[in-house]
């Protein structure tokens, strides 16, 4: 019995490292299928939540064997948007690649990027008109996930949205079998992560749709006031942002016991 309980406890880390980030296998093969398809409605209720134009700059995050990609392009590709994605596994990259060969190729309507750290995404500031994720923030730490929210709003356009998707039903059977954690499925663990990171309009909202109940997370960038674009102001920003995290460091690390004016600092948002 021990020998078949410990079998069963390396298969469900098995399936769970799998389904984070798949790589070649069959069982990275038959989860990133299963999500594939799962993940259409998802998709769609982020795409109308945003909504999703036909000349937007779109990222989607984490965007797999690329069900929202087919999804986002059928939007996009009418007009003069262009959709970008990126993407942990390198086994997810290969198959979107394979997939959407012909719309690579056509005049970069679809640009594709491998990121291993979405902390630090390759894009310019205030760039997208819409960013969206689906099976996503369930597997971003939580000492990062603050950060990860921080560099959405970085990428955002000043009063654009970022969107995401989840259906708690199945997340809980996700959770039964082992292969996430309740924490993890938590969605107030993201929505608070997007205030703290400056979002405004952060809500969670409920869709019925094909007789799935969806939970579709949503947060605005707020709009840009007269400084916004003003360098030294920005350049005082990115002090503060610095100090702060410069500080959270000694903190954690060093045992630093913050002053009155540290903890002012701490207090600031973005």
């Amino acid at each position: 019995m021990s020998f078949l309980r410990q079998f069963a406890r390396h298969a469900a880390v098995d399936l769970a490292n799998q389904y984070a980030i798949p790589v070649r296998s069959v069982t990275g093969s038959i989860i990133s299928r299963i999500s594939d398809t799962r993940n259409r409605p998802l998709y769609q209720a982020c795409i109308d939540a945003a909504p999703v134009g036909k000349d937007d700059r779109v990222l989607d995050v984490g965007y797999g064997r690329g069900a929202g990609l087919r999804q986002l392009y059928d939007v996009v590709g009418q007009g003069k948007g262009i959709l970008f994605g990126v993407e942990r596994s390198q086994y997810m990259d290969e198959v979107a690649r394979k997939r959407f060969a012909l719309e690579l190729s056509e005049e970069e309507k679809l640009q594709l990027h491998r990121v291993f750290d979405l902390r630090h995404m390759p894009y310019p500031n205030d760039f997208f008109d819409v960013l969206l994720h689906v099976d996503l923030i369930y597997f971003v730490k939580d000492e990062r996930l603050e950060e990860v929210c921080r560099e959405f709003f970085r990428v955002l356009q000043p009063g654009h949205k970022v969107v995401s998707a989840m259906e708690f039903a199945w997340l809980a059977k996700l959770e039964k079998w082992g292969l996430l954690t309740k924490n993890q499925c938590d969605p107030v663990r993201y929505l608070t992560r997007l205030e703290q990171a400056g979002f405004e309009d952060v809500r969670l909202d409920y869709l019925k749709t094909s007789g799935r109940e969806i939970q579709v997370l949503c947060g605005r960038k707020p709009e840009a006031d007269s400084r916004y674009f003003d360098p030294e102001h920005r350049m005082e920003l990115l002090e503060k942002d610095v100090k702060r995290q410069l500080l959270l460091d000694d903190m954690l690390n060093k045992g630093y016991k913050p002053s009155k004016e540290d903890l002012e600092l701490l207090k600031e948002v973005k």
